[in-house]
């Protein structure tokens, strides 16, 4: 939790509907909301990206209503909604959808089963059948439509003896092994299992760590005034600090400051990578600096 997906997701929905000569795809985007009961909180979020991504884009006739209006919200509740949401595509045919994002896929089956007492072995078997048609059923479309898809999940943490160090790779431990508090080492994993990994082309891993120090690179001493950082609170309402310690020098230096890094964990186009990335009040900011 905090890492940003849901933030990236929104983002994505304003940048593809951009044309290609600014980096988009020309088209809308369907938002099919799983990860809490309501999508009121991330629209109220996407709202206000709109509002800045439309100021940055005038030039092509860009406002927030018109942005907001090619963005296609469904609330899922349960899996039976979005399977049945996936197989009456007439919303893809007579809207021009260049994008799908379903936030998130865990939300949906993680605990599917729970209250049906059956073992666990069957729920998992009957749950990896259900991701692999959704999965297979998802690449349909892309293919069929020439649309963009994008699925959000969640991580499990798993102990470290269940791996063994000496099995990971750099870019799996630069990406799922962290410390806690207590100084033990964790591995993070993606929910749902094989069953679901085995059906993603690309895998995007979004990182939240806590670093020691104050934050001292380029960004920071240069930009940060015009990148102000939200913070979420417990209700789900996201405002805007009135002091930060990082936009005024003469108070004490945080001790500590958190670091979001977004890691290409699998792709057909590129060997891993990493990028640091901030969620600011209007948009989501690479940092500077060469991605590694």
């Amino acid at each position: 939790a905090g890492a940003g997906k849901t933030q990236v997701a929104l983002q994505f929905m304003l940048q593809v509907q951009l044309p290609p000569s600014r980096g988009g795809l020309g088209g809308g985007a369907v938002f099919l909301h799983a990860d809490t009961p309501s999508y009121q909180v991330p629209m109220r979020r996407l709202e206000e990206l709109a509002a800045a991504f439309a100021a940055k884009h005038t030039d092509i006739g860009a406002t927030r209503d018109r942005l907001m209006s090619h963005i296609h919200v469904r609330q899922l509740n349960s899996a039976d909604e979005l399977s049945s949401v996936l197989h009456d595509t007439h919303w893809l045919r007579t809207k021009q959808v260049r994008l799908i994002v379903l936030d998130s896929i865990a939300g949906l089956y993680r605990s599917q089963g729970d209250e049906t007492g059956a073992s666990r072995a069957s729920v998992a078997a009957e749950r990896s059948r259900q991701l692999m048609h959704v999965a297979a059923t998802l690449q349909k479309i892309s293919d069929e439509y020439d649309v963009a898809v994008i699925v959000t999940n969640q991580i499990t943490d798993k102990p470290l003896s269940d791996v063994g160090l000496d099995s990971l790779s750099p870019a799996e431990e630069n990406a799922y092994l962290h410390s806690s508090s207590n100084g033990r080492h964790s591995w993070s994993v993606p929910a749902l299992g094989l069953g679901w990994s085995l059906g993603v082309n690309t895998r995007l891993m979004l990182t939240r760590r806590e670093a020691a120090g104050p934050r001292l690179d380029a960004l920071t001493a240069t930009a940060l005034h015009h990148c102000q950082p939200y913070h979420q609170h417990q209700h789900g309402t996201y405002t805007l600090p009135s002091t930060d310690t990082r936009f005024e020098p003469q108070q004490q230096l945080p001790a500590s400051h958190f670091v979001r890094q977004l890691h290409v964990m699998l792709s057909p186009r590129m060997e891993y990578r990493c990028c640091p990335f901030e969620v600011c009040h209007d948009r989501i900011v690479g940092l500077a600096g060469q991605p590694r």
